[in-house]
């Protein structure tokens, strides 16, 4: 941490109504810059210098995701003093500040519509979702994450459970086995699979990852495979995921590390283009998880003739926090 901040960045920062707005929308989300310029009404040029003025100012940090810039608050551990008590400042003026208010409003109108487009992407490919998923991510991934289950009489939930590709496979293995999806299409291919495989312990349950239809405490795991890329705020997603364990209970995430296949976003409905060790720390930890473990995973398969080469060699990973 720098031992004093510049005053004239930190003023200059402060100095316009734009830019405190922007601090008002990263103090509850990390954006992308197109997702600001949307909610700001306001332009991709404009909106980036303002928020240059503020990262320099040492309020914001910022990452780039294949084309994308995405920005968030910076930890308030490493602010210089004189910016981390001004970002209380800036807090304390927007509670109950209309025009905050009015932008907190479009924002999560905007992570509705990214839920919308991932409800009508499941919706559609519901069908061929098995081999998409098997595309992406090799079979070894799923069993790697099995390493994670301790003993056999718990109750799991599985996020995004989509056809029950991990549900079915954890059931014979635990107590009782809930399925959460957000497309009525997958709950229903995932009960006929149950169906079919004769297992009499498996729930499915329709609701959104980041507000789940569990209650406190009522499972001793979740697992989400392939599906916190999705994510409109893969923190809060994992937040939400740790409130529903029992102390003591794990979080255990399948997903894909960071990659620069921006068409994957239009056509595969990814909000994020995967995730680093270090975000899945932060995020796990923030959520109130310890001991957080990351397991490299394998390459995805070489494409094949049939996806007609459409698909990198991506590489994949499990993740794991205990409550």
């Amino acid at each position: 941490m720098n031992a004093h901040a510049d005053p004239v960045k930190v003023s200059k920062a402060l100095s316009d109504e734009t830019r405190l707005r922007l601090l008002w929308l990263l103090d509850e989300h990390e954006l992308s810059v197109n997702d600001m310029v949307e909610i700001l009404g306001s332009t991709q040029s404009r909106v980036s210098r303002h928020l240059n003025t503020l990262k320099e100012a040492g309020f914001l940090e910022w990452r780039r995701e294949g084309t994308w810039s995405f920005y968030r608050k910076a930890e308030e551990a490493a602010m210089p003093a004189e910016v981390a008590r001004a970002w209380e400042m800036v807090r304390a003026w927007g509670v109950g500040a209309r025009t905050a208010e009015a932008d907190h409003a479009k924002l999560h109108e905007a992570l509705e519509r990214k839920r919308s487009q991932s409800r009508r992407f499941f919706g559609q490919h519901a069908e061929q979702w098995d081999e998409i998923r098997s595309r992406i991510c090799g079979e070894i991934v799923t069993l790697q994450a099995f390493e994670s289950l301790i003993p056999p009489r718990l109750v799991i939930a599985d996020v995004g459970t989509g056809t029950g590709h991990i549900l079915l496979k954890l059931a014979p293995l635990v107590a009782r086995a809930i399925g959460v999806d957000n497309s009525r299409k997958m709950i229903a291919l995932a009960k006929k699979n149950a169906k079919e495989t004769g297992l009499d312990n498996v729930e499915l349950r329709f609701g959104e990852m980041d507000s789940l239809p569990l209650d406190d405490g009522e499972v001793d795991a979740v697992f989400a495979g392939l599906v916190l890329h999705h994510a409109p705020d893969p923190a809060h997603a994992i937040a939400e995921m740790a409130r529903v364990v029992k102390p003591g209970g794990v979080v255990t995430i399948i997903d894909l590390q960071r990659h620069s296949e921006d068409w994957m976003r239009e056509e595969l409905a990814h909000n994020w283009l995967g995730f680093e060790r270090a975000d899945l720390m932060r995020w796990q930890q923030r959520a109130g998880l310890k001991d957080g473990r990351w397991i490299e995973g394998v390459a995805s398969p070489e494409p094949s003739e049939k996806s007609n080469g459409k698909l990198p060699n991506l590489k994949s990973f499990v993740f794991y926090g205990r409550k």
